[in-house]
């Protein structure tokens, strides 16, 4: 990513400017590499979260702070009303191009922020996942061009953003996916250890979407709530 500062992130799942983010908002495929996957979806289920709005505030986060590493280099920024600084996809196309690509390759993008699509087929390495992440349209825009910028995909670049964000969630500097899953576990729930089970079963199960659901961990799960067959039939 263009900006990486050493700031410890937070789990909150307050960060981003959408919460939640809505549900009829575009969803567009990230390609999750396979040793960073279960991680997002401890993360994801930490936040009581999706897996996409787990990336998709990880993309949100990446904006913003080349946003702000550009007003605290002098760069030109535009500001509202009020003097804070507008949100990069709000910023014109001219002026992103300006801050995000090469001035050589600038004039591949067009007025309205397209770019062209760099592949990553013939690089993709076994066990990566598509993941649908629901982003805005000036966030899609803005994000392409900042990834044309790094000669990379949105297919790379947000995966980056979201690699970036669990370097930060140990303050130790240790990356987070690197460490056996207990240990991730313990890492982020310190306080929490009877949800350390089913963070573990989170995280290995192969499912990529709501990954705070316990239907595919538990089958009969609400089954102690359930009314017996002849209560049904009475009601």
């Amino acid at each position: 990513m263009a900006v990486r500062p050493s700031t410890q992130i937070s789990i909150s799942p307050s960060i981003g400017r959408w919460y939640p983010r809505p549900t009829c908002a575009e969803r567009h495929l990230v390609l999750s590499p396979a040793e960073t996957f279960a991680s997002a979806k401890l993360l994801a289920f930490i936040r009581e979260e999706s897996l996409g709005n787990t990336y998709g505030r990880a993309i949100r986060r990446a904006l913003d702070e080349i946003a702000a590493q550009a007003q605290a280099d002098g760069f030109s920024v535009p500001l509202d009303a009020a003097g804070v600084l507008v949100p990069l996809e709000m910023w014109p196309i001219s002026l992103q191009v300006e801050l995000l690509v090469p001035a050589r390759f600038r004039s591949h993008v067009s007025r309205k922020g397209r770019t062209p699509s760099p592949s990553v087929y013939g690089n993709r390495s076994p066990g990566m996942r598509h993941v649908r992440v629901p982003l805005s349209t000036e966030e899609r825009i803005t994000a392409k061009i900042a990834a044309f910028g790094e000669f990379t995909s949105l297919y790379r670049w947000g995966a980056d953003a979201l690699e970036d964000e669990l370097r930060r969630l140990l303050p130790d500097g240790r990356e987070l996916w690197k460490l056996p899953k207990q240990e991730q576990v313990e890492a982020l729930l310190p306080d929490e250890p009877e949800a350390w089970e089913t963070a573990l079963a989170i995280m290995d199960q192969n499912h990529r979407h709501a990954t705070r659901s316990l239907y595919e961990l538990h089958p009969d799960y609400g089954a102690d709530f359930a009314l017996p067959p002849e209560k049904e039939k009475d009601i």
